[in-house]
C-alpha cells in the first residue's frame, strides 16, 4: 500500500511558484532554475541550473578567446622571448575530417591563419586544441613539430589498409628495455615527476626503506 504524505508549501514566503505551463526566462540578471525528478521506483534527483553568461562571469571565464594579439600592429614585430624560441621538446598536432581534401584543406587554413602577423598563440596551446575541441572524423593526419610554424604539404596523412592486419603476438610493454628509459619523460612532464616524486616519499615510509631513490635511478 503505497501512503502519501502532503506538506503545505509557503509559497509566498519561499518566492516560489507551481507552473503548469512554460515560462519565459528572464532577460536581465543572474538566471537560475531548478528541475525536479522524482521517479516512480524511488529515482530522486534535483537539478539547478544557471545560465552561462553569469556563471561565467562570476568566475571570471571568459566564453570566448580570440588569437589575435592585443596592441598596436608595431607591436606584432617585438621579440617575445617565448614565442621566438623553438620549444625543448617536439609537440604533436592531430587533424580530422570526413574526407581527405577536407583534411588538407583544414591544415592548409590553420597554416595561413598562423601565419598572420597578429596571430598571436603558443603551440601547446593549439595542441591541446586540435586534440580536446575537435570532432574525431575517419581522415586522420598529423605533424610534429618544435616551433608554431606548419610548412606547406607536410601534413601526414593516415593510410587506410585494404586487408585487415593479421597479428600474430602483442606484447605488454611492460618493464624497461634499456637504462633511464624513461628519464626524458620526468625531464619534460613535471606531472610525471611529481608522480615519481610520490611514489618515492611512499618508498622512504617503509620500515625498511630501501637506500635508493626512483627518481635518483633516473638521474644517476
Amino acid at each position: 500500500m503505497l501512503i502519501q504524505i502532503l506538506f503545505p508549501v509557503d509559497f509566498e514566503g519561499l518566492k516560489v511558484r507551481a507552473s503548469r505551463t512554460s515560462i519565459k526566462w528572464p532577460s536581465k540578471g543572474q538566471r537560475i532554475a531548478s528541475v525536479n525528478s522524482f521517479g516512480y521506483g524511488g529515482s530522486n534527483a534535483h537539478v539547478v541550473l544557471q545560465d552561462a553568461e553569469s556563471f561565467l562571469s562570476q568566475r571570471s571565464y571568459k566564453p570566448h578567446s580570440t588569437s589575435f594579439a592585443p596592441g598596436s600592429f608595431d607591436d606584432f614585430f617585438d621579440d617575445d622571448t617565448e614565442t621566438a624560441q623553438a620549444l625543448t621538446r617536439p609537440t604533436v598536432l592531430v587533424f580530422s575530417a570526413n574526407d581527405e581534401s577536407s583534411l588538407t584543406a583544414s591544415y592548409d587554413a590553420l597554416r595561413r591563419h598562423l601565419i598572420n602577423p597578429s596571430v598571436n598563440l603558443k603551440l601547446p596551446n593549439v595542441a591541446y586544441t586540435l586534440s580536446n575541441h575537435r570532432s574525431r572524423h575517419f581522415y586522420r593526419g598529423f605533424l610534429i613539430r618544435d616551433r608554431l610554424e606548419l610548412p606547406e604539404g607536410a601534413l601526414i596523412i593516415g593510410k587506410k589498409n585494404n586487408e585487415a592486419p593479421k597479428v600474430g603476438l602483442v606484447f605488454t610493454g611492460q618493464g624497461a628495455q634499456w637504462s633511464q628509459m624513461g628519464k626524458a619523460v620526468i625531464d619534460h612532464f613535471h606531472s610525471a615527476r611529481s608522480l615519481l616524486e610520490f611514489l618515492d616519499a611512499a618508498l622512504q615510509e617503509l620500515p625498511d626503506a630501501p637506500s635508493w631513490s626512483i627518481i635518483g635511478i633516473y638521474s644517476a
